[in-house]
């Protein structure tokens, strides 16, 4: 399942981007880029390092330890960029959101497929 979320946020994060690109007439689109790209990669590794640890089911005491770790270096990260880096807050702000709506379509279209075993009726 982790690899078909993947996937599709991937395909849909492409997609998003054409999107912006042809309907938003960006006059940094560099800039729009880097940031799209570095909020897109900030969900996917938050994605995986949870994943990861709700597979694992450790202790509750470790799990609430570990989200606020992870929790803070996320937040630790996204304040660096926006004090330090070129900032696009179109781009930043499209790329975190990408990877969190990818999650529940591709949980759908896998569900939806399940049903019939991905074949047609």
């Amino acid at each position: 399942m982790i690899k078909y979320v993947l996937l599709i946020s991937l395909i849909f994060a492409l997609l998003c981007y054409i999107l912006a690109m042809i309907i938003l007439d960006i006059k940094s689109k560099g800039y729009f880029t880097i940031n799209y790209i570095f909020g897109y990669f900030l969900m996917f590794l938050n994605f995986l390092y949870l994943s990861k640890r709700i597979m694992k089911m450790q202790k509750i005491n470790i799990f609430f330890y570990t989200y606020f770790i992870r929790f803070f270096i996320l937040s630790l990260l996204l304040f660096l960029w926006i004090r330090y880096g070129k900032l696009n807050i179109m781009g930043l702000f499209g790329g975190l959101v990408t990877f969190t709506l990818a999650i529940p379509i591709s949980a759908f279209i896998y569900i939806k497929l399940g049903e019939n075993n991905g074949t047609s009726h």
